[in-house]
């Protein structure tokens, strides 16, 4: 149950990475799932066999790994930035969500290079990603729409470097020194943490002669003079409910789930000129639930 899940966990994928043998750990977090199994089933919606995003399964990942850290590996083994919870990200995450903006759903974008970039007032919307949730009919052929969107130097590939964690934001260490993009994508799922953030790389960021703002400001960068240059924003749109409601009080699947990144005008020309040729690039990804 959950074995895929469980297999991409970045605590596991952790321990894996140092050579621990994590056989033994997935199989006690098996064990406590099953004993669990009902408090799985509060989260769910029945009519069309979904789920919300709830914190129990990382939460038994976590207990399970450290209690076997602690049992086997404790004289040897060091906590890094992977099991530190990104506090940072989780106070302006709050303080960057927003209504849905009025743009395209998912469904309704065509992949590939894009002519025009959004404008946002005297903004412009350099990057977004988004998941749409689109419902069969009783709990059947449910499918999902996901599109990602950004500025890129590269035509053929994703706009987005993954796998650096958002902690790495605040430490003005989030690039990767061989990753030609410019913008960064974090996800996590079932986490207390944020659980989607789009970022421009720390690098770039420096730059351009920003820097960040506090975080209770939301996510955002600012000038010499305290102006918002780069603002992140994040959106849940369209809420239907877990159990037997379909919406009501616990409504709490989203079928548009989304952030973007928005960038001051001018200083779009200004980040074209330190990076070269860039290009506005839509790539789609379609999975069916039968």
């Amino acid at each position: 149950m959950y074995e895929e899940l469980i297999n991409t966990n970045e605590y596991l994928q952790y321990l894996e990475h140092l050579g621990i043998d994590t056989r033994v750990v997935k199989e006690s977090i098996q064990k406590k799932i099953k004993k669990n199994k009902e408090i799985f089933e509060t989260f769910a919606n029945r009519s069309h066999q979904i789920s919300s995003s709830n914190i129990n399964l990382e939460n038994i990942i976590f207990e399970e790994v450290n209690k076997y850290i602690f049992q086997n590996h404790k004289n040897e083994f060091h906590y890094d930035i992977s099991f530190k919870l990104d506090m940072e990200s989780l106070i302006a995450i709050k303080f960057s969500m927003i209504e849905r903006p009025a743009i395209k759903k998912p469904s309704e974008i065509n992949e590939g290079l894009q002519v025009e970039i959004g404008e946002v007032g005297d903004f412009v919307r350099i990057a977004r990603f988004e998941n749409e949730l689109i419902l069969g009919q009783y709990g059947k052929n449910n499918s999902e729409q996901i599109v990602f969107e950004g500025l890129t130097p590269l035509k053929n590939k994703s706009p987005f470097f993954e796998y650096i964690p958002s902690s790495l934001i605040w430490q003005d260490r989030f690039y990767h020194p061989e990753e030609e993009r410019i913008i960064g994508f974090c996800k996590k799922y079932n986490t207390i943490e944020p659980k989607y953030v789009l970022w421009i790389n720390s690098a770039t960021l420096f730059d351009l002669g920003l820097e960040l703002d506090l975080s209770n400001s939301g996510l955002r960068a600012i000038d010499g003079n305290n102006d918002v240059v780069l603002e992140f924003r994040c959106w849940r749109s369209e809420l239907i409910g877990n159990g037997a409601s379909f919406v009501g009080q616990d409504s709490n699947i989203a079928k548009l789930e989304g952030c973007d990144l928005l960038m001051r005008k001018d200083y779009l020309k200004e980040l074209q000129e330190i990076v070269g040729e860039l290009f506005f690039i839509s790539k789609k990804k379609k999975l069916s639930y039968f």
